[in-house]
């Protein structure tokens, strides 16, 4: 049959055991909920972020070619570091666009 345990001191040891397992196991499920990841879905991508987006790949596009084009001259040489700035904004619109 079950004693109970009559040292005082043991029940307290015990007691404290717990509690510092219990507290341990709350932190630990706490760190968890927040390492989650919280970004997007796929379903929580909106109708603005895919206008946004094909607003983006539009003007990136457009940028890129004026920058391609404008190369027929000496100067338009000088501008082809901006060309790495207007494939971001395409890659940046696909990726609203697309979601990934």
């Amino acid at each position: 049959m079950y004693q109970k345990e009559t040292d005082p001191a043991k029940r307290k040891k015990i007691k404290e055991q717990q509690k510092y397992l219990g507290e341990r196991d709350k932190q630990r499920r706490q760190e968890r909920n927040k390492s989650k990841k919280k970004g997007k879905n796929k379903s929580d991508i909106s109708g603005w972020d895919i206008a946004a987006g094909i607003g983006l790949v539009i003007v990136g596009g457009v940028a890129t070619a004026i920058l391609a084009a404008d190369d027929t001259t000496g100067i338009g040489v000088l501008d082809d570091p901006l060309m790495a700035g207007t494939g971001g904004m395409v890659v940046k619109g696909l990726t609203m666009v697309f979601g990934h």
